[in-house]
């Protein structure tokens, strides 16, 4: 069962990801279920606690653009035009992986999600980690997400080593747009809007 602090968390929150436990934590759309993305241990444990199908991938969540390098197989006009727009953001970015990623956190077509939050602690988290986390919404498959602590499910919380009650989120999911493909395509909606992602890559086109 989770255990909860009252501090701000990190501390507790890094141990469990390093020794390949699974946490729930705050961004600024939904509260994530997060696992270190290097460790197979840990992710098949967050599919169990999800009950989400490993043909389902998890999207991941970076605390900078450096890191990018080992995620994606290459970084786009589009991607860059997006990310100076919208990151830090709720903005997921789906890429070509990089090959020498793990392959438990690549889909079938050789993609990966990747989202840059604007949510202070999410940032030191993944930051003091060193590497991202997976970025998928804290609630059990086919359920509601939750824009607060008092939302997430029981049976969740009996599941994961830590959970971090980091007040509320603004309960709008990410908006995600597909760069892997010949042209770009939005699949979600969020709380960017289409026609912000269109403007966003046609002005990058323009510079």
């Amino acid at each position: 069962m989770a255990t909860l602090t009252t501090d701000n968390g990190l501390a507790k929150a890094l141990s469990a990801l390093k020794n390949d436990g699974v946490i729930c934590y705050p961004t600024e759309t939904v509260y994530g279920i997060g696992a270190d993305i290097y460790s197979e241990k840990a992710v098949a444990k967050l599919y169990q606690i999800k009950g989400r199908s490993k043909a389902k991938p998890v999207s991941v969540m970076i605390g900078n653009k450096a890191c990018l390098n080992d995620l994606c197989a290459e970084i786009s006009d589009d991607a860059k035009a997006l990310m100076d727009a919208f990151w830090p953001g709720p903005l997921t970015i789906i890429f070509k992986a990089n090959k020498f990623l793990p392959g438990f956190m690549i889909s079938a077509e050789n993609t990966i999600g990747i989202r840059f939050p604007d949510h202070h602690w999410s940032i030191q988290l993944t930051t003091a980690l060193g590497h991202p986390i997976t970025s998928t919404s804290a609630n059990l498959s086919g359920r509601s997400p939750a824009s607060t602590f008092g939302e997430l499910e029981e049976e969740l919380l009996d599941c994961v080593d830590y959970a971090y009650d980091g007040g509320a989120c603004n309960g709008i999911a990410s908006t995600v747009v597909n760069l892997s493909m010949d042209e770009p395509q939005i699949l979600r909606e969020g709380i960017i809007h289409s026609k912000q992602v269109w403007n966003a890559l046609k002005k990058g086109k323009n510079v």
